[in-house]
Protein backbone atom coordinates (compact mmCIF):
# COMPACT_ATOMS: atom_id res chain seq x y z
CA UNK A 1 0.00 0.00 0.00
CA UNK A 2 1.21 3.52 -0.97
CA UNK A 3 1.43 5.21 2.16
CA UNK A 4 0.20 8.94 2.79
CA UNK A 5 1.70 9.87 6.03
CA UNK A 6 4.01 7.81 7.94
CA UNK A 7 4.84 8.78 11.67
CA UNK A 8 6.74 7.88 14.69
CA UNK A 9 5.13 6.82 17.55
CA UNK A 10 6.30 4.93 21.13
CA UNK A 11 5.09 1.63 19.38
CA UNK A 12 6.59 1.82 15.81
CA UNK A 13 5.78 3.77 13.01
CA UNK A 14 2.50 4.21 12.16
CA UNK A 15 1.33 3.86 8.61
CA UNK A 16 -2.03 6.05 6.75
CA UNK A 17 -3.11 4.83 3.42
CA UNK A 18 -6.84 3.74 1.64
CA UNK A 19 -7.85 0.57 0.70
CA UNK A 20 -10.27 0.24 -2.25
CA UNK A 21 -12.82 -2.41 -1.55
CA UNK A 22 -15.79 -2.89 -4.54
CA UNK A 23 -19.58 -2.74 -3.88
CA UNK A 24 -21.67 -5.86 -5.47
CA UNK A 25 -23.03 -2.88 -7.71
CA UNK A 26 -19.55 -2.06 -9.18
CA UNK A 27 -19.29 1.27 -6.84
CA UNK A 28 -15.95 1.60 -5.09
CA UNK A 29 -15.52 2.88 -2.00
CA UNK A 30 -12.21 4.19 -0.87
CA UNK A 31 -11.61 3.46 3.31
CA UNK A 32 -9.03 5.17 5.39
CA UNK A 33 -6.92 2.55 7.33
CA UNK A 34 -4.45 3.39 9.75
CA UNK A 35 -1.80 0.56 10.70
CA UNK A 36 1.31 -0.18 11.66
CA UNK A 37 4.09 -0.60 9.66
CA UNK A 38 5.25 -3.79 10.41
CA UNK A 39 1.70 -5.18 9.62
CA UNK A 40 2.39 -4.05 5.93
CA UNK A 41 5.72 -5.45 5.48
CA UNK A 42 5.27 -8.85 3.47
CA UNK A 43 2.65 -6.53 1.02
CA UNK A 44 3.59 -3.68 -2.21
CA UNK A 45 1.11 -1.37 -3.16
CA UNK A 46 -1.58 -2.61 -5.44
CA UNK A 47 -1.59 -6.21 -3.55
CA UNK A 48 -4.95 -7.13 -2.45
CA UNK A 49 -4.90 -7.22 1.37
CA UNK A 50 -7.74 -7.64 3.80
CA UNK A 51 -7.71 -6.04 6.94
CA UNK A 52 -9.35 -6.56 10.18
CA UNK A 53 -9.43 -3.92 13.16
CA UNK A 54 -11.77 -1.20 14.65
CA UNK A 55 -13.53 1.56 13.05
CA UNK A 56 -12.47 4.83 14.58
CA UNK A 57 -13.06 8.30 13.98
CA UNK A 58 -10.81 11.67 15.31
CA UNK A 59 -11.03 15.50 14.57
CA UNK A 60 -8.93 17.33 12.27
CA UNK A 61 -9.05 20.73 10.98
CA UNK A 62 -12.50 20.73 12.29
CA UNK A 63 -13.87 17.63 9.79
CA UNK A 64 -14.65 14.24 11.03
CA UNK A 65 -12.09 11.65 9.73
CA UNK A 66 -13.05 7.80 9.96
CA UNK A 67 -10.75 5.37 9.26
CA UNK A 68 -10.12 1.86 10.23
CA UNK A 69 -7.36 0.72 12.81
CA UNK A 70 -5.81 -2.30 11.72
CA UNK A 71 -5.10 -5.10 14.14
CA UNK A 72 -4.50 -7.67 11.26
CA UNK A 73 -3.79 -7.77 7.89
CA UNK A 74 -4.11 -10.68 5.76
CA UNK A 75 -3.63 -12.32 1.66
CA UNK A 76 -7.26 -11.26 0.37
CA UNK A 77 -8.76 -14.79 -0.49
CA UNK A 78 -11.50 -14.05 -2.72
CA UNK A 79 -14.42 -11.29 -3.55
CA UNK A 80 -14.02 -8.11 -1.41
CA UNK A 81 -16.28 -8.14 1.91
CA UNK A 82 -16.67 -5.28 3.75
CA UNK A 83 -18.55 -6.27 6.57
CA UNK A 84 -18.67 -3.98 10.03
CA UNK A 85 -20.42 -4.28 13.07
CA UNK A 86 -20.67 -1.89 15.64
CA UNK A 87 -22.10 -2.05 19.34
CA UNK A 88 -22.61 1.51 20.41
CA UNK A 89 -25.34 4.58 21.47
CA UNK A 90 -27.56 6.34 19.27
CA UNK A 91 -26.12 10.64 19.99
CA UNK A 92 -28.01 12.20 16.85
CA UNK A 93 -30.46 11.55 14.26
CA UNK A 94 -32.37 13.00 11.59
CA UNK A 95 -36.14 13.05 10.04
CA UNK A 96 -36.79 10.39 7.77
CA UNK A 97 -35.98 11.99 4.29
CA UNK A 98 -35.97 10.76 0.43
CA UNK A 99 -32.61 10.67 -1.47
CA UNK A 100 -32.60 13.18 -4.12
CA UNK A 101 -31.42 10.76 -7.14
CA UNK A 102 -33.40 7.34 -6.35
CA UNK A 103 -36.28 8.49 -4.40
CA UNK A 104 -35.09 6.03 -1.58
CA UNK A 105 -36.25 6.81 2.43
CA UNK A 106 -33.06 7.34 4.68
CA UNK A 107 -32.69 8.07 8.34
CA UNK A 108 -29.42 9.09 9.17
CA UNK A 109 -27.70 9.24 12.62
CA UNK A 110 -24.33 9.16 14.58
CA UNK A 111 -23.65 6.23 17.14
CA UNK A 112 -21.53 6.41 19.58
CA UNK A 113 -19.10 3.62 20.02
CA UNK A 114 -17.18 3.41 22.93
CA UNK A 115 -13.63 2.25 24.05
CA UNK A 116 -10.68 1.90 25.99
CA UNK A 117 -9.11 5.41 24.61
CA UNK A 118 -12.51 7.56 24.62
CA UNK A 119 -15.69 7.23 21.89
CA UNK A 120 -15.83 7.08 18.24
CA UNK A 121 -18.41 8.39 16.69
CA UNK A 122 -19.57 6.62 13.40
CA UNK A 123 -22.42 7.76 10.94
CA UNK A 124 -24.39 5.92 10.20
CA UNK A 125 -27.64 5.38 7.23
CA UNK A 126 -30.69 3.02 7.36
CA UNK A 127 -32.08 2.69 4.03
CA UNK A 128 -35.93 1.83 3.31
CA UNK A 129 -37.75 -0.51 6.01
CA UNK A 130 -34.61 -0.16 8.56
CA UNK A 131 -34.96 3.92 8.13
CA UNK A 132 -39.15 3.35 8.88
CA UNK A 133 -38.77 0.72 12.03
CA UNK A 134 -36.21 3.23 13.50
CA UNK A 135 -37.70 6.64 12.76
CA UNK A 136 -38.87 6.63 16.25
CA UNK A 137 -35.63 5.32 18.30
CA UNK A 138 -34.38 7.87 20.90
CA UNK A 139 -30.98 9.48 21.72
CA UNK A 140 -29.43 7.59 24.03
CA UNK A 141 -30.88 4.14 23.15
CA UNK A 142 -28.18 0.93 22.79
CA UNK A 143 -28.00 -0.61 19.07
CA UNK A 144 -26.12 -2.72 17.30
CA UNK A 145 -25.84 -2.03 13.37
CA UNK A 146 -23.81 -4.39 10.97
CA UNK A 147 -23.00 -2.75 7.48
CA UNK A 148 -20.59 -1.91 5.07
CA UNK A 149 -18.49 1.53 5.21
CA UNK A 150 -19.06 3.45 2.35
CA UNK A 151 -17.61 6.51 0.63
CA UNK A 152 -19.77 8.72 -1.38
CA UNK A 153 -18.98 12.11 -2.96
CA UNK A 154 -21.28 15.15 -2.87
CA UNK A 155 -21.28 18.61 -3.69
CA UNK A 156 -21.06 21.10 -0.74
CA UNK A 157 -22.38 24.87 -1.39
CA UNK A 158 -19.96 27.08 -0.13
CA UNK A 159 -21.45 30.05 -1.37
CA UNK A 160 -24.52 31.57 -3.91
CA UNK A 161 -21.29 30.85 -6.56
CA UNK A 162 -19.21 28.27 -4.94
CA UNK A 163 -19.52 24.36 -4.82
CA UNK A 164 -16.91 21.67 -3.97
CA UNK A 165 -16.38 18.14 -3.82
CA UNK A 166 -16.30 16.36 -1.05
CA UNK A 167 -16.49 12.68 0.07
CA UNK A 168 -18.48 11.18 3.12
CA UNK A 169 -17.90 8.24 5.15
CA UNK A 170 -20.32 6.75 6.47
CA UNK A 171 -21.81 3.22 7.77
CA UNK A 172 -24.69 1.76 5.17
CA UNK A 173 -26.61 -0.76 7.55
CA UNK A 174 -28.13 -3.92 6.32
CA UNK A 175 -28.95 -5.14 9.81
CA UNK A 176 -29.74 -3.06 12.90
CA UNK A 177 -31.19 -4.22 16.15
CA UNK A 178 -31.98 -2.52 19.75
CA UNK A 179 -30.09 -3.79 22.23
CA UNK A 180 -33.29 -4.39 25.30
CA UNK A 181 -32.39 -3.26 28.67
CA UNK A 182 -30.34 -6.18 31.00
Amino acid sequence: PSAAFLKETKSGNIVEFYLTSRRTSGAEDTIRVVAKEELLANYNYGDEISIIGSVKTRNEDGHLLIYVSAEEVNECEGNDIDIVEIDGFVCSKKELRKTPLTEQTILEMVVAVNNKFGSSYIPCILWNGLAYTFKDVVVGTEIKIKGRLQSRAYVKALSETETETRTAYELSAFDVEKVEDK
